[in-house]
């Protein structure tokens, strides 16, 4: 009996890809059916809405875990295999593939929310104080430079092709542009570059632990993408602010000032209060974790669930509510190895289904199609941005003092795009009319690119440093 197992195990290792393949195809069948039976329900005025949260959820989990290691057998990350099998069963995927629909994509939007609370608490326990005071300087040097640098070069791209007869029909029209703005071309395009500068330190962090790498590259970069989304949407707010008050009957109010500081205050005061709450929460954990580890676990999800809740009413970063707590439960106070352990088990344990669903969904919403549209603008966009980070992270790094791989490779971790970007591309979508679903477009179709690109890139950094112990 014994031998027959092994047999069998021998057999599907094997034929792994073969294996995994048929799974995948097998799942994409089982999506189509279940989605087609279901709408057919609903047309008929059953409610199968507790169904579809019951079934689609565990159907994405296997479609991601297999997909996941089809792409790690043509060595790329997994992430990408997740990325990728949501864009093709999502709704903007092939038509006979397509086993997710619209309303099913916004059901699922949970995964997400939580996803992005355990990646948070998980970077911010990675975080040690000895690493942040030996990176601060590059760290601040490539965050500053990056937040000040990519929104300009943007402004520029957009108001020479926009406003130089030169350069004008060199480039499609923006979409975000009408002719009847009060705001001119130059400032919606420093508002985009706002956007587009941003980092995901959710996928920065799952790739490092996916890859299972550690040192001075894994810590530059992490660092640098957390540092930069602070920035970024302090940044954000300040020009949309000013933005809208232009916008209020048409004119142009000169009264700037009062705008940045009315902005500028509640998105600090909102920063503030998120890792105010974060210390406690830390703090809390700290001392439960040392004393036991029962239910631990639950009482971690239960937490990301919380503050995602909370975070409309209270007006908190659910992001930097839960890296605070994890830098503080590993950083402040004495801590023992017992208790280091316990929490880390704690995330092991609820962290790997989420994240395989987390990417799924993140693919489910990348609208590739709209790239057919816009990717001149796209192109540009694409190679402005990078081509900046590149210069500016190699900078910062050698004003830092960084080693060289680190200057060499780190900007290659700032490359991906993920909650942060999507997050303020929908605050522009949802509260801006036209102009802003028009930018919002652009942007998502942006991060779809960089979404695809951006793991790749960071692992084959990480296995270039020798940091990758996968």
């Amino acid at each position: 009996m014994a031998q027959s197992k092994k047999s069998l195990l021998r057999a599907v290792g094997w034929h792994a890809p073969v294996f995994n393949a048929i799974v995948v195809l097998c799942t994409i069948a089982g999506l189509v059916v279940c989605r087609s039976f279901f709408d057919q329900a609903t047309e008929n005025g059953k409610d199968m809405r507790a169904a579809e949260l019951l079934v689609l959820p565990g159907m994405l989990l296997v479609l991601g875990v297999f997909a996941g290691r089809l792409a790690a057998l043509i060595d790329l990350p997994r992430l990408t295999g997740y990325i990728i099998i949501g864009c093709v069963v999502g709704p903007y995927g092939p038509s006979l593939s397509s086993g997710v629909s619209h309303h099913q994509v916004e059901d699922i939007s949970v995964v997400s929310d939580l996803a992005i609370g355990l990646i948070a608490l998980l970077a911010g326990a990675e975080i040690r104080i000895a690493w942040v005071k030996k990176r601060l300087s590059a760290v601040s040097w490539i965050c500053g430079m990056q937040s000040f640098a990519v929104p300009l070069l943007v402004m520029g791209v957009v108001w020479l092709t926009t406003s130089v007869p030169f350069f004008q029909g060199l480039l499609p029209a923006w979409p975000f542009l009408a002719a009847d703005m009060p705001v001119p071309a130059w400032m919606m395009g420093l508002l985009l570059g706002s956007i587009v500068v941003a980092s995901s330190p959710t996928v920065v962090v799952s790739v490092i632990k996916d890859t299972n790498s550690s040192g001075s590259l894994s810590e530059t970069i992490m660092g640098a993408a957390v540092a930069k989304d602070l920035c970024v949407i302090v940044l954000f707010t300040i020009l949309l602010a000013i933005i809208g008050k232009q916008q209020v009957g048409g004119a142009v109010s000169n009264d700037h000032m009062s705008v940045v500081l009315e902005a500028g205050t509640g998105t600090l005061g909102s920063l503030l209060l998120s890792l105010a709450l974060g210390a406690v929460i830390g703090f809390a954990l700290r001392v439960y974790t040392e004393k036991q580890d029962r239910r631990l676990s639950w009482i971690i999800v239960g937490l990301a669930l919380a503050i995602s809740a909370l975070s409309t009413e209270w007006h908190i970063k659910p992001l930097f509510c839960l890296l605070a707590a994890g830098f503080v439960c590993e950083n402040i106070g004495a801590r023992s190895a017992v208790g280091r352990h316990r929490l880390e088990h704690a995330l092991n344990v609820v962290t790997g289904p989420v994240f395989v669903l987390f990417f799924v969904a993140t693919g489910l919403h990348l609208d590739l199609p709209i790239l057919a549209h816009v990717w001149p603008l796209v192109i540009v966009l694409f190679f402005a941005r990078n081509g900046m980070i590149y210069l500016t992270t190699t900078l910062g790094s050698r004003l830092g003092g960084m080693e060289p791989q680190v200057q060499r490779y780190a900007w290659m971790g700032l490359i991906p795009q993920a909650g942060v970007t999507l997050a303020l591309a929908e605050i522009i979508s949802s509260g801006h009319g036209d102009w802003g679903k028009s930018m919002s477009t652009l942007i998502v179709a942006l991060v779809a690119v960089h979404e695809l690109i951006g793991p790749i890139a960071l692992t084959w950094a990480l296995r270039r440093c020798g940091e990758s112990k996968a």
